[in-house]
């Protein structure tokens, strides 16, 4: 089945039915509004000269109008570049002026981003996107045909076509690129749905920011292909925090996508009965993924709600991969199976190698203006893990993370999970550091719960790592922290948290001379 007959079939069952809720400007689109739409903005794409594989960014916060215009780009064969307003302005910028762009589609909000590019030496038109604004050279994209009955545009959709080009924030480096095929993340989305009974009568709560993949294809294209509905809010956030359960009642959501650092921000702020009593009568699904899920905070939140945690693993390059589901039997620390179509194997070394029928076709060159071709079809996940005789998949650990103390190899993750048991413990991140003769210590960063001190659980701590870690894995510093460095998708920093350490172990070395 082609995407065209899929999207098709979609709008034609399901066209009175409700797909999207805006409910940051209280409004309610059916799949035939929303589709009709879709199309008009495509018109206006195709009216404004842009040809099919062509490149538009855009800078948006979440709301109808980046979902339609997600779709817009869809149906006009245009690539759509979601720019992530939480990377770097030096990363937004080489984004914007290398990824051979003809628009810029922004918020008013982000305007003052574009002040030192050369965007108009590369001739990129920058767009001002709102229902009023008073940028005097922007052209207001979502203007359709001026007689809505005349948008008659075919969608001019190529299952071979680029669809999407995201940006991650590497490490170290440029931001890396990562393209998809339209086939490839429609044919995710319905093994996913599959996978998990996802359905029309399923309504996902949207609070993961729009830019980001899992806010594209986890909570808008799986949603689409389910026939379901979708309820847009801002990203989740502290200034958010407090409504959460507001908008899951108010428009009857029964299926939550969230993330580790959503599961324990949610924990610490509740006050109220209502929400468990909510969950336990409605709530359907909640999918966790995106960073690793801590035992005791998978235990305390469903002890809490009353409703279990599916947590699933993907990558931004190889999109859904492995899922536990309301079908399978539980197994503790897993990610789950694989997806139908999707085969695992765990390398010589521990390292997960993923083959994914709509794993990327390669990162986007910058100097080719196009994906590189993968060299191999097993695409290395960066992860370490292991299969067991059923299946199941288990995540230890990043490759990247991994500490060689004494050429043992220590998982950091598993010295994570054995201090986030401790009651008092909020938060643990565990790296490696140099030592003179080990060649690397383990330093367990710890955020306790307001008004502890390290130095009182300090000896708590390292005795139950004595208990349950081997000799070699029990950390040789503790160090606490006010806060930790956590992505905006809700996974710890290591590269940042390891900086620091070294930093205030260098900082207590001056002081002490």
């Amino acid at each position: 089945m082609t995407v065209t007959s899929l999207i098709t079939g979609i709008v034609r069952s399901r066209s009175h039915s409700v797909f999207l809720i805006d409910m940051i400007r209280s409004e309610t689109y059916t799949f035939s509004q929303f589709d009709e739409w879709a199309r008009g903005l495509a018109w206006n794409l195709q009216e404004r000269g842009l040809k099919r594989g062509e490149r538009i960014a855009f800078l948006l916060k979440n709301g109808a109008d980046f979902a339609a215009l997600y779709f817009a780009c869809l149906y006009a064969g245009v690539v759509a570049v979601p720019v992530n307003p939480a990377l770097s302005k030096k990363e937004i910028g080489y984004i914007l002026e290398h990824a051979g762009l003809c628009e810029v589609i922004y918020d008013v909000s982000y305007a003052g981003l574009f002040d030192a590019l050369r965007l108009k030496e590369k001739q990129i038109r920058l767009l001002c996107a709102g229902r009023s604004s008073s940028v005097d050279d922007a052209h207001l994209w979502w203007n359709t045909s001026p007689d809505s009955s005349a948008i008659c545009i075919t969608p001019e959709i190529c299952d071979s076509d680029v669809y999407s080009l995201n940006f991650t924030s590497g490490t170290t480096g440029l931001p890396k690129g990562v393209p998809h095929r339209v086939a490839d993340l429609f044919a995710a989305a319905r093994a996913f749905n599959l996978h998990t009974d996802i359905g029309s009568n399923h309504r996902i709560y949207h609070i993961l920011p729009m830019s980001y993949m899992a806010g594209f294809l986890n909570t808008l294209i799986c949603p689409f292909v389910a026939g379901g509905s979708v309820v847009v809010n801002h990203p989740f956030s502290p200034q958010t925090l407090f409504q959460f359960w507001g908008g899951v009642c108010q428009y009857q959501v029964n299926t939550l996508w969230l993330v580790p650092t959503m599961l324990s921000a949610l924990l610490r702020a509740d006050r109220d009965s209502f929400a468990s009593e909510y969950c336990r009568l409605n709530i359907r699904l909640v999918c966790v993924g995106t960073a690793p899920l801590p035992a005791k905070l998978k235990s305390d939140f469903e002890k809490a709600y009353g409703i279990k945690l599916y947590e699933s693993y993907g990558l931004s390059e190889t999109l859904f991969v492995a899922g536990n589901t309301p079908s399978m039997d539980f197994k503790a620390g897993s990610v789950g199976c694989a997806l139908s179509g999707v085969a695992i194997r765990i390398a010589q070394d521990g390292e997960i190698m993923i083959q994914a029928p709509w794993t990327m076709p390669g990162y986007f060159s910058y100097d080719l203006q196009r994906p590189d071709v993968l060299s191999h079809s097993w695409f290395p996940s960066g992860d370490i893990g292991h299969l067991d005789e059923d299946g199941y998949l288990f995540i230890t650990g990043r490759k990247k993370d991994l500490i060689i103390r004494g050429g043992q190899n220590i998982s950091p993750r598993s010295v994570e999970e054995v201090l986030e048991t401790h009651s008092d413990v909020l938060q643990v991140g565990v790296v490696g550091i140099p030592h003179a003769f080990y060649g690397e210590e383990v330093v367990a960063v710890v955020l306790l719960k307001p008004g502890l001190s390290i130095e009182v659980l300090k000896a708590e701590l390292d005795a139950k790592c004595r208990q349950e870690l081997s000799f070699a894995s029990i950390p040789t510093r503790y160090v606490q922290c006010k806060e930790m460095p956590m992505s905006v998708t809700g996974k710890l920093q290591k590269n940042k948290l390891r900086e620091w350490v070294l930093s205030e172990i260098s900082c207590k070395r001056t002081q002490s001379i």
